[in-house]
């Protein structure tokens, strides 16, 4: 989604959330499009760049974190990698240790 700023749109039988550039510039940006149902588990949306958002959704018997992520292709600067690794460690540093899953046990 190449939307300006970030928001939350309630629409007939769905729920777009998304979080875009602030600087009038329609590059990159990340969406994501919920119906009515799941629209309505949303406990909370944090846009954190026009590359990274968080959406949080109220389940059973544990609540659900989505992290949408838009990388940059390999051709962009390591610039852009690292603001990626920042946003991407700005939302980790937000959440409960317990609601992020450790795939190295096993």
């Amino acid at each position: 989604m190449r939307w300006l700023d970030s928001g939350d749109i309630k629409i007939k039988d769905h729920r777009e959330l998304y979080s875009g550039r602030t600087d009038g510039k329609h590059e990159y940006g990340v969406g994501m499009i919920l119906s009515k149902k799941i629209g309505r588990c949303v406990k909370s949306f944090t846009p954190i760049s026009p590359r990274v958002m968080l959406v949080q959704l109220k389940g059973s018997p544990i609540d659900i974190n989505i992290i949408q992520i838009y990388a940059p292709t390999a051709d962009k600067d390591d610039a852009e990698m690292h603001e990626l690794y920042s946003s991407m460690e700005a939302i980790l540093n937000t959440l409960n240790k317990h609601e992020i899953p450790n795939h190295s046990d096993g």
